[in-house]
């Protein structure tokens, strides 16, 4: 009866485990934004909206580029990889005065959005531990 060390520590691998796969989910739905936003730049070239048809190209080839990274930190949060921890805290720390901006310009909405997701990204990384690497 009662607690043991055992169970103190599979309840802290259970706490990181989930606080890495939050991140990850965090990660996926980052990917599926730019996803979103490529796939509305290509829409609107195809209409003929796009004042630059060679800088709308080079921006979804980014925007892809971008996708492909987050999708692949997202894997690799999910499994526990150790590299992963790095490139996610640098990636939303940079979301945060990303936040910040579209605040001053009075986008309240994108700016709580963008720092949810970048106070989200950066607690599900320090809450999780690093833990062995699956991939």
């Amino acid at each position: 009866m009662g607690v043991t060390l055992s169970s103190v520590h599979a309840s802290s691998d259970e706490w990181s485990n989930g606080s890495r796969r939050v991140g990850a989910v965090l990660l996926w739905v980052q990917t599926g934004a730019i996803l979103a936003a490529s796939v509305f730049y290509l829409v609107e070239l195809a209409r003929g909206l796009g004042d630059d048809r060679a800088r709308v190209l080079m921006s979804v080839v980014v925007f892809l580029v971008g996708a492909c990274g987050l999708a692949v930190l997202g894997r690799g949060l999910w499994h526990g990889a150790t590299w992963v921890r790095t490139p996610v805290l640098v990636w939303h720390a940079l979301l945060v005065p990303v936040a910040v901006s579209l605040a001053q310009a009075s986008q309240l909405i994108f700016a709580v959005m963008v720092g949810a997701v970048a106070l989200g990204g950066l607690g599900s990384v320090l809450l999780s531990s690093p833990g062995k690497s699956t991939t």
